[in-house]
């Protein structure tokens, strides 16, 4: 093995102990200002974007401050520290960050995440609302279910279906409609001031302080990951440029292959290490088995991303490979792609197990073309 591959190798294994944190990347750059209607989906990102043209597609937005003020025919899809969607949707929307406000109406479902998330006063939900935050506020109009989680959950608009909560305090304030059921787990009883209306049962489950802080310090936990993995891809590519770039080919060449042999070495691996191990003789090699395969899934994992916030920066128009830091802040772009990706039930899993396996395989096929070299 040469010095620079066991240099490379090496800050495979370092830049994982590593952690971080705004997130930056068709059009990117410090301040975005969109104009003209867009007859395609849209991608932006910066650090501050305002979504000021019809948009007649999905608009994927990542960005420090970020404002949706024009209608989105299909999709939202947008994390950053500020998110506002202000005009109307005809999907989905799909948010996360310290603060989520949904003023406009949205035609289907809203899953959102962040210190703060507010459903404002005169919009409307079409379809369900997931919610989640230190504070959760629900002043307009959700037609189907609620469900939220967070430390203060309070309810003022209409819910025309049942109502599912997890939070330190619950409060239905005068002129709050829920049609359904209202079901509850929190340390005390739900405040239902009068004036507040529940047309269902109220039920109050058995109370797990262990409830309450799951999906907070899940959502916090999952912000750091990405913040992390976008930090270690970052400084994996700018120390090994050269290395970092050598290890990218497999995915550029051919990442269905890349996948076909993530799969196959991804399940082998383990089988393999673990017949030796129950050998006396082979326990040694069992274990150096089993360190490679660490290795090269960590490794892996950082090579993914630094592919995929090339392909993320394609998409929007950039070169990635025109500097080494449009490089950085593709990979930035792509932590939060991958962030809001992971608030799609099963998809986000999904997603984030092919990365790996992409990874795992491009480093497969660069160690066996290295050796037939």
């Amino acid at each position: 093995m040469s010095a620079s591959r066991f240099v490379t190798y090496f800050i495979l294994v370092l830049l994982t102990l590593l952690s971080a944190g705004p997130v930056l990347g068709q059009q990117a750059g410090g301040a975005v200002t969109t104009g003209d209607q867009i007859a395609a989906d849209r991608y932006i990102a910066g650090g501050s974007v305002q979504v000021s043209e019809e948009v007649e597609g999905d608009a994927v937005v990542a960005g420090g401050v970020i404002n949706v003020s024009n209608s989105v025919s299909g999709d939202v899809l947008a994390a950053g520290g500020i998110v506002t969607v202000s005009a109307d949707t005809g999907d989905d929307v799909r948010a996360a960050g310290g603060s989520v406000t949904i003023v406009g109406n949205v035609g289907n479902d809203v899953t959102a995440a962040g210190g703060l998330v507010n459903i404002d006063a005169g919009s409307t939900v079409g379809g369900n609302a997931w919610l989640a935050g230190r504070m959760v506020n629900v002043a307009g109009t959700v037609n189907r279910d609620l469900s939220a989680s967070g430390g203060q959950v309070i309810v003022t608009g209409t819910i025309g279906g049942n109502v599912d909560v997890r939070a330190d305090s619950i409060e239905i304030e005068p002129g709050a409609v829920i049609k359904g059921t209202l079901t509850y787990t929190a340390p005390q009883e739900a405040v239902l001031h009068d004036g507040a209306i529940v047309e269902g049962a109220v039920n109050r489950r058995e109370f797990d302080p262990g409830d309450i802080e799951t999906w907070g310090e899940a959502f916090s936990g999952t912000l750091k990951f990405y913040l992390s993995l976008a930090l270690s891809a970052m400084v994996l590519f700018l120390v090994c440029p050269r290395s970092s770039a050598r290890l990218l080919q497999p995915l550029k060449d051919a990442p269905f292959k890349s996948l076909g042999f993530g799969i196959l070495v991804f399940f082998a691996s383990p089988l393999i290490a673990l017949a030796l191990l129950i050998s006396v003789l082979g326990i040694p090699l069992g274990l150096i088995v089993l360190m490679g395969y660490i290795v090269a899934l960590v490794g892996g994992l950082l090579i993914a991303m630094i592919w995929t916030g090339g392909l993320v920066f394609r998409l929007l128009g950039q070169k990635p490979e025109a500097s080494k830091w449009m490089r950085a802040l593709s990979i930035i772009a792509a932590a939060a792609v991958l962030l809001i990706i992971d608030l799609i039930p099963v998809v986000g899993g999904l997603a984030f197990f092919a990365l790996i396996l992409l990874g795992f395989g491009a480093l497969t096929l660069h160690g066996y073309g290295s050796e037939q070299a």
